[in-house]
């Protein structure tokens, strides 16, 4: 190829070099571990312990720095959790928390050029706020339900800090979510023998505000009762996918009108976006205790996670509206400064086709997370009692003075 060519080439090669780096075939396989753990969920039963196994083995061969191992830890303790080694599923999760910490925190100067030049996939995963708040909330239950008190303490605390800075910081309001983990974590607290926390929860989890001064209430294991508390994990959230939609459709989520037409001039008519898909159908399935409906606090997970999606959606957008701009003037740069040479025409064509084929939308999520949450916190006369949830009967054991905590997933 000419030198003129060649002189056109040499600006855009360490680019082109950093998005070759960067989506490999990471993503790839990222995507078929994913696959593999979606299709275990649908199916169940044998078909998650061949899933977990799978995802173990192939987490074990990532190194410590790889990019999807955290997200991979997570689908890996959602398995673990669903088909019942709650253990497993809480050391996968503590794995996976710090994991999460390093990749929202650290600042990617070359992720964050990758994303508006090439792909939002080339940056490191950064785990939204229901994720994060997520991980600790499923590990306390999976560390209560094994009656790792000290386990199921530091998570409640862990929850305590992250809700926190999301709340006062970020402005997140987690609802029925924040509620929810403060009633459990009221409970471990309670079978911790940390009575005063445990009344502070207990109130703040009905909406109201604590007063120390107050006489204090009876908590649910006192009086000669023991206390009842029941996890429900139903379906799982919406995957994100890849939408094929118009430049306008696109400037129009961007907020950006104007786009569309510059871009339609640069004969770009469609790009790629990423949506939630259609809603997950997840029911909550009746709850009953003794045979009577029980009363729970529940937490809708999807109805977060949509409206997380939907405020990021804008800033997603435009990135791919300036992907697509950037790829037309580097295009259009390399047959500028060739002129009409055959060589220089056939660059330009190059480099706009591997643009446009690194430019992959970021799906990634933590998938099998359940879309809702429900929890029972009540305390009982000492003995056997059954639980129902939907089809599945359980009966447990409730000893006076202890706390007693199950967790049922359905699908």
């Amino acid at each position: 190829m000419g030198a003129v060519a060649a002189r056109a080439r040499a600006p855009f090669a360490l680019p082109l070099a950093l998005a070759s780096a960067l989506l490999g075939c990471a993503t790839t396989s990222y995507e078929r571990d994913l696959a593999l753990a979606t299709a275990a969920v649908s199916a169940g039963d044998a078909s998650l312990d061949r899933a977990a196994d799978s995802l173990a083995a192939r987490v074990e061969t990532l190194p410590p720095g790889a990019p999807e191992k955290a997200l991979l830890l997570l689908e890996l303790g959602s398995l673990e959790l669903r088909r019942g080694d709650l253990t497993a599923a809480a050391a996968r999760l503590e794995v996976a928390d710090p994991l999460l910490d390093v990749v929202d925190l650290t600042k990617d100067p070359e992720g964050e050029l990758s994303s508006w030049l090439f792909a939002d996939a080339a940056r490191p995963y950064r785990a939204p706020a229901y994720e994060k708040l997520m991980v600790n909330l499923l590990g306390m239950a999976s560390r209560a339900a094994t009656r790792d008190w000290r386990g199921a303490l530091v998570e409640a605390r862990r929850f305590a800090v992250v809700m926190r800075y999301l709340r006062d910081v970020e402005g997140l309001d987690a609802g029925g979510l924040e509620r929810l983990a403060q009633a459990l974590s009221a409970a471990v607290h309670e079978a911790a023998g940390r009575d005063g926390e445990a009344r502070r929860l207990s109130v703040e989890a009905r909406g109201e505000t604590f007063d120390p001064k107050a006489p204090p209430a009876a908590l649910p294991a006192e009086g000669g009762q023991g206390e009842l508390v029941v996890v429900v994990l139903s379906g799982v959230l919406p995957r994100r996918v890849a939408q094929r939609v118009s430049v306008e459709e696109a400037a129009r989520r961007a907020r950006s009108p104007g786009t569309a037409k510059s871009l339609r001039q640069q004969g770009v008519s469609e790009l790629d976006l990423v949506t939630l898909a259609g809603a997950s159908g997840a029911t909550e399935p009746v709850v009953t205790l003794d045979g009577a409906p029980a009363a729970l606090l529940r937490a809708d997970v999807e109805a977060l996670a949509r409206a997380t999606f939907e405020q990021a959606a804008p800033t997603l957008a435009q990135a791919a509206l300036t992907r697509a701009m950037t790829r037309s003037a580097v295009e259009g740069g390399v047959k500028g400064a060739g002129g009409s040479r055959g060589g220089t025409v056939q660059l330009a064509s190059f480099v706009g086709a591997l643009m446009r084929g690194s430019d992959v939308p970021d799906t990634r999520a933590w998938t099998t997370l359940p879309a809702k949450v429900a929890l029972l916190r009540v305390g009982l006369a000492p003995g056997a009692h059954v639980v129902t949830v939907g089809d599945e009967a359980r009966e447990v054991a409730v000893e006076a003075g202890r706390v007693h905590v199950e967790v049922v997933v359905t699908r």
